[in-house]
């Protein structure tokens, strides 16, 4: 069999269905002239299913994804969630998968200590311009964002959020039998 990428020569005995692979068994040989009919089918049937093992494309990608983590993965880390980056983010920053990151985060404490690092030094950024904006160019949206955000502020009036109707049932004790077919007379003769 010859290969060319981007063009396919067959050889002399390749299948036209499957152009790339190579029979070993010729199903109708000289050896196989004498056979029955039902010699060869079986014959014919054994033949396509012995093909040659792929060897025209590698089996897996060269490199691959790194299996541990970078020499300098804490600086890297913490940069990358300052910047904003997620772990699926961090990860494909680093080369590797998100599940594999996970995996270093949880063995390497000092590693999810960088990203959780990371991430507070995002927070405090947004924070910080958000409470910029707020007080010194007299932003109210910032300004409304940030109570509630932080201090738990709700609009409108608190009252009408939290309130509600409220019902109460109130079921008596276990009664016998008696007790409640007394009780049940009681309130249908009019006494309570």
């Amino acid at each position: 069999m010859l290969v060319f990428y981007g063009h396919a020569q067959r050889s002399q005995n390749a299948s036209p269905i499957f152009p790339h692979y190579d029979h070993h068994i010729d199903p109708i040989s000289s050896q196989n002239a004498g056979a029955s009919v039902e010699g060869a089918d079986r014959t014919a049937h054994s033949a396509c299913a012995v093909t040659k093992p792929i060897t025209h494309r590698p089996l897996k990608r060269p490199g691959g994804k790194p299996s541990k983590p970078p020499a300098n993965a804490l600086a890297l880390v913490r940069e990358y969630a300052a910047d904003g980056f997620s772990v699926v983010g961090v990860a494909a920053k680093l080369g590797t998968t998100p599940k594999t990151f996970n995996k270093w985060l949880e063995a390497q404490p000092e590693l999810q200590d960088a990203f959780d690092a990371g991430r507070e030094s995002e927070r405090w950024a947004l924070h910080n311009k958000l409470f910029r904006l707020a007080m010194e160019q007299d932003n109210a949206p910032a300004a409304m964002f940030l109570l509630k955000a932080r201090h738990g502020y709700r609009e409108g009036d608190q009252s009408a959020q939290g309130g509600g109707v409220s019902v109460t049932i109130a079921l008596p004790g276990a009664m016998s039998r008696e007790q409640y077919a007394q009780k049940v007379k009681g309130t249908i003769d009019g006494q309570r």
